[in-house]
C-alpha cells in the first residue's frame, strides 16, 4: 500500500492526535492530517496540498476485525480500500466472522465546478457469485456496485464484478459541501483469502486512465 497509506486502529480506545494540525478559517493548512483515532473508528483529514482545490474529511468505521483488516486510505484521500482479513477454513486465515463497514466522506469543492472521476474494483472471492459487496454513493446517489465474480473455486481470489449505475461520468461537483459513501460487508465468515475491495477518485480523465496501467484489478467506466 506504500508509505502514504493508513490503516483504521483497533488497539486503543483512547482519541489520538497524530500531528497538531488545526483547521483554519480557509480548510486546514497544507501538508497536515488531523487523524481521530479511536477502536474501530477513524478520521482522516486531508487539506489541499497538491492544488485540487478540495478538502476530503474521511471517517470509517468497521468491524469483525481480528487484526489488520479494515479500512486503508492513501494518496491524499484520493484512494480508499476495504482489506477483508483471510476466513478461518482457508490456509493460515483465521477470521471466522463477517467483515463490514461504512466510509463516509466529505468533500469540499472550492471552485465553482468540479470533474470527480471515480472507478471501483479489487479482489473477490472466486467460489460465489454475489459474495462480498461494496456500494458507493455521491451525495446520496448509488452510481457504483463491485461484488464477487465466482469459478467454483474455494479460497482464491479473482477481479471483482463492478457495476456502473450512472450515465454522469465524472460526476460534475459544484462549490460547496459534497457526501461520498462505501459500504462494505463480505456477508458472510467463509471463503476469503486474498480480498480487498478499493475506490480510486481522480480529478482528469489522463489520471483516471492511469488507473488501467497500474492497477488491473480495477474496472473503468466505458465512457
Amino acid at each position: 500500500l506504500g508509505p502514504q497509506s493508513t490503516a483504521v486502529g483497533s488497539t486503543s480506545e483512547e482519541t489520538i492526535h497524530d500531528t497538531s494540525s488545526q483547521i483554519n478559517q480557509n480548510g486546514l493548512q497544507n501538508s497536515e492530517v488531523l487523524r481521530h483515532k479511536m477502536r474501530n473508528r477513524e478520521q482522516h483529514v486531508f487539506g489541499d496540498q497538491d492544488g485540487s482545490g478540495i478538502n476530503i474529511v474521511w471517517k470509517f468505521e468497521q468491524k469483525g476485525q481480528n487484526s489488520d483488516g479494515g479500512w486503508r486510505v492513501s494518496n491524499n484521500g484520493m484512494i480508499v480500500k476495504f482489506m477483508v482479513e483471510d476466513s478461518a477454513g482457508c490456509s493460515k486465515g483465521g477470521n471466522s466472522q463477517e467483515q463490514k463497514g461504512t466510509a463516509n466522506g466529505i468533500l469540499m469543492v472550492f471552485e465553482r465546478e468540479m470533474p470527480l472521476y471515480f472507478a471501483l474494483g479489487g479482489m473477490g472471492e472466486m467460489l460465489d457469485t454475489s459474495y462480498e459487496s461494496i456500494v458507493l454513493s455521491i451525495d446520496g446517489k448509488v452510481v457504483a456496485s463491485a461484488t464477487s465474480n465466482g469459478r467454483g473455486l474455494a479460497c482464491s481470489s479473482g477481479p471483482a464484478r463492478v457495476t456502473y449505475l450512472t450515465e454522469t461520468i465524472p460526476a460534475v461537483l459544484s462549490a460547496g459541501v459534497h457526501t461520498i459513501n462505501l459500504t462494505f460487508t463480505s456477508f458472510d465468515d467463509y471463503d476469503h483469502r486474498g480480498v480487498f475491495y478499493e475506490l480510486q477518485l481522480s480529478r482528469t480523465k489522463a489520471a483516471a486512465r492511469e488507473i488501467d496501467l497500474h492497477s488491473p484489478y480495477m474496472t473503468l467506466p466505458s465512457s
